[in-house]
């Protein structure tokens, strides 16, 4: 969202609210609080996560700095729909629904990234219904890999990527629709294929043009 704005308009939205800090673990948003407000991520990551019908988590997808969260609650004036979590230290800026619906109208470009930045997300959410619909489940794992990698990955000097928020082996499962079992296997077999590196809740991919040929996926 922030990387979207004009400077002037980013310097506005910017002096809308205070500046917070968040520890990792910490809620910064919660499924069903009637609050309004909207969170601006300046630095550091945050899992959005929804209860399913059984009661479990499930992961929706990975916020970095310059994303929004919470504005769905903001626009739409409803309780919110998930819960936002900090994966890292994070600093962000919180913002009152009223000050952001006004900040909207009066900046066109603000809406036009407002926009940008919904499709984005439901570009992601379209490609996981259609990787589960037609792709077997070892594909679907590399394939998710790849485009967290693409959207969120940082490149070391040494030429790997990493994945910014630790992602643990479940919340992996969720965003590929699979087993845990089969991401464990996956992952093994990457790491194998010399494509990753595995750590403590941390993946770097070390051959992205091989994770690339191995998800079948173009762009």
């Amino acid at each position: 969202m922030l990387a979207r704005l004009r400077r002037e308009t980013q310097r506005t939205l910017l002096d809308l609210g205070p500046e917070v800090i968040f520890e990792a673990g910490h809620t910064i948003l919660r499924q069903g609080d009637d609050s309004s407000h909207v969170v601006l991520l300046l630095s550091g990551s945050a899992k959005v996560q929804a209860l399913s019908e059984s009661g479990g988590p499930t992961l929706l997808g990975i916020r970095f700095g310059g994303d929004l969260v919470g504005e769905m609650a903001a626009l739409e004036r409803r309780a919110r729909s998930a819960t936002v979590t900090a994966g890292a230290h994070t600093r962000a800026r919180l913002i009152k629904s009223s000050d952001f619906r006004r900040f909207l109208s009066e900046h066109a470009d603000a809406a036009v990234a407002m926009v940008l930045m919904v499709n984005a997300r439901l570009r992601w959410a379209n490609r996981r219904r259609i990787d589960n619909a037609n792709l077997s489940a070892t594909k679907r794992v590399p394939r998710v890999l790849l485009e967290v990698v693409d959207t969120y990955g940082e490149q070391d000097s040494d030429g790997n990527w990493r994945i910014g928020p630790p992602l643990n082996h479940e919340e992996l499962a969720t965003l590929a629709g699979v087993r845990l079992r089969t991401v464990e296997k996956a992952l093994r077999d990457l790491h194998e294929q010399d494509v990753l590196q595995r750590g403590y809740r941390s993946i770097i991919v070390t051959d992205l043009p091989r994770l690339r040929e191995i998800s079948d996926y173009s762009d």
